[in-house]
């Protein structure tokens, strides 16, 4: 015989469908978590409408003024602001799928599409990077080689340029502080801004319960636990992340274009400045989208967070009194900044709540928050849903 005395944490009560929102321990429930993540995404989502908008119009200046300036820098800004505005474009259709409910087919939701737009809209920016530089690399060529091309591509109007990019600088800086990220933060990770959250969310098992081996000898609890507490302290969405970046690439290339437009409106025969000035802005913002690039690919690949160690979290698991191992445990990321832990390890017998609620206080810690704990009594000797395919068992 096993104490049961646990059910009214773990019982089951959903319907058809999926499960209806759960009570906290304290009997708050979740939704007012879930309503301040839609309000975040939704003022992201307001940031980003802007910048697309000031993006299509300066653009369209930028497209007329460079054909009739001859300048490659700021034809090459006009593409820039091109790939900004489709990628400003596929993250406002991210934002809208982020904040799309969870399905029985997506059970997460859809919050991935952020880290999948993040990643287009920095292989789109790197490859109007090369297209930019191959371009100015050419016309460095015949200037430098001074052969039939070179007199037409020294043409250069630099008042015009250097005016174009005045009115640059001025809608770049613009769109820099209407992205400023100084008060958005990632979607579900709580808001640290005067706002009290103190909810340990434990969900019931759902119908993924009745999967696990049926045992005459030992107890199994599986439970979902979601921390509103566990927070990095500098979470940040990672479209508008990306959408910034763009934007000070466009700020970099527009102050760049405003000194080559100066030097060759005082020196016309310098107009060799022109694609250096371009070769220099495709490198800096190539290397600007490293980081995004990391960030999303890691999320793609469900890799550990980097704000966590999961060795750090194996050994504060494993020394809780009230487990006695911990078989198996799995650290990643739903999107950039959603946290997701599953573990399976036995607790002491007759203590599962506690050994919940000790799960719970560990992974607050390291700052981790949707927790699926599944337990079973440490009588039961073998592991019970081990399998040969479970390569990360420890038992």
């Amino acid at each position: 015989m096993h104490d049961h005395d646990h059910e009214h944490n773990c019982s089951s009560h959903h319907e058809k469908g999926l499960p209806t929102p759960s009570p906290t321990l304290d009997g708050v429930s979740d939704s007012g978590s879930h309503n301040a993540a839609q309000q975040q995404r939704l003022q992201v989502l307001r940031r980003l409408q802007t910048a697309t908008v000031l993006c299509l119009c300066f653009m369209t200046i930028e497209v007329i003024g460079g054909f009739w300036a001859g300048s490659l820098a700021v034809l090459s800004d006009a593409a820039h602001l091109l790939a900004d505005t489709a990628s400003f474009a596929i993250a406002i259709v991210a934002n809208y799928l982020a904040r799309m409910p969870s399905t029985v087919t997506h059970t997460y939701g859809l919050q991935r599409t952020e880290s999948l737009a993040a990643l287009f809209s920095m292989v789109s920016l790197a490859i109007v990077c090369v297209g930019l530089a191959s371009e100015a690399s050419r016309r460095l060529y015949h200037i430098v080689m001074q052969d039939d091309a070179a007199e037409e591509l020294l043409n250069v109007d630099g008042r015009l340029m250097s005016g174009i990019a005045t009115i640059g600088v001025c809608v770049n800086i613009v769109l820099a502080l209407v992205l400023g990220e100084h008060h958005v933060h990632l979607p579900s990770y709580g808001d640290s801004h005067g706002h009290d959250h103190h909810h340990d969310h434990v969900h019931p098992a759902t119908e993924s319960s009745a999967l696990l081996p049926k045992s005459t000898n030992g107890d199994v609890e599986h439970c979902v636990i979601h921390n509103d507490e566990a927070v990095p302290d500098k979470a940040r969405n990672v479209n508008l992340h990306a959408a910034y970046l763009h934007v000070l690439g466009d700020l970099a290339q527009s102050v760049a274009v405003l000194i080559a437009g100066i030097v060759i409106w005082l020196k016309p025969s310098w107009a060799i400045v022109d694609p250096i000035c371009t070769l220099g802005f495709c490198g800096l913002v190539f290397y600007s989208t490293l980081g995004v690039l990391r960030s999303s690919i890691a999320v793609l690949l469900e890799e550990v967070p980097p704000h966590v160690s999961w060795q750090d979290v194996y050994d504060d698991l494993s020394e809780l009194e009230s487990l006695t191992k911990v078989h198996d445990l799995h650290i990643w990321c739903i999107s950039d900044g959603v946290t997701v832990v599953s573990l399976h390890a036995s607790a002491v017998d007759g203590h599962v709540d506690q050994a919940l609620r000790d799960v719970n206080r560990v992974c607050q810690k390291h700052k981790l928050q949707h927790i699926t704990a599944q337990l079973q009594t440490a009588s039961v000797e073998e592991c019970i849903t081990c399998t040969q395919s479970n390569l990360n068992c420890k038992s």
